[in-house]
């Protein structure tokens, strides 16, 4: 069985439509930004980052939160996040290019440890309430991980694998491919798939990862698999 694509699903309603649908709310939003010298945008990058209120420590695994609406909720999220961004406290970047907004993971939310990601994730699911969101793949709701918010189709966790230099999604969507190819010789191994995917740091009851801040024996191990899944 193959995993699905990474860039599922592709929300059509985010196209050209949107873009010129939601011209004003653009302009709205970035005349907030531009007067706030937290947020910065990198030349020839789409991506729109705020500064939070501390540095975010050098982690092997950096939680982050996935913030998916719909369409007509995207730029009232954002302008909202906006507004809100000091109370929240958090580093996190929202996609701002006419051309990109057919993938769903357009605002994201980074944490500086697990602790601050619940707190985090509290903070947002009170801020969103009553937003319509959509499904993500390769990602896990809250509650999949015990932080208990009931925010259902809106909020999803991952953990970027910051040692190897690549995103969670494209971590699990690469790793699971790999597995589900290659399942015959995981079932040689001592322990067989389960262990593998443990000290993969990849969940087999969901898609996010197995825990939130693994073992330090963990990087080590997914390190040399990288290389084979990854080449």
């Amino acid at each position: 069985m193959r995993a699905p694509p990474y860039n599922r699903p592709w929300l059509r309603e985010y196209g050209r439509a949107f873009v010129h649908g939601t011209l004003a709310e653009r302009h709205a939003v970035e005349s907030l930004v531009w007067g706030n010298t937290r947020f910065t945008r990198t030349f020839h990058k789409p991506w729109v980052s705020h500064r939070g209120d501390r540095p975010i420590p050098q982690l092997a695994w950096q939680p982050k939160v996935y913030v998916c609406v719909r369409p007509q909720a995207y730029w009232p999220t954002v302008r909202r996040l906006v507004e809100h961004s000091r109370r929240l406290g958090a580093h996190w970047k929202f996609y701002d290019a006419p051309g990109g907004h057919q993938r769903p993971d357009k605002i994201v939310f980074y944490a500086a440890s697990e602790r601050g990601l619940g707190r985090l994730v509290e903070r947002l699911a009170f801020l969103l309430r009553g937003t319509a969101g959509h499904p993500m793949r390769h990602v896990c709701e809250p509650a999949d991980l015990g932080l208990g918010v009931e925010r259902a189709g809106v909020l999803y966790v991952g953990v970027d694998p910051v040692f190897l230099g690549t995103s969670w999604r494209m971590y699990r969507c690469f790793a699971s491919a790999w597995a589900a190819k290659n399942r015959a010789y995981l079932e040689s191994l001592p322990g067989g798939p389960k262990r593998w995917f443990s000290s993969m740091n990849l969940s087999r009851a969901h898609e996010g990862p197995a825990a939130l801040a693994p073992p330090s024996s963990v990087p080590a191990h997914a390190r040399r698999f990288w290389k084979l899944i990854s080449a």
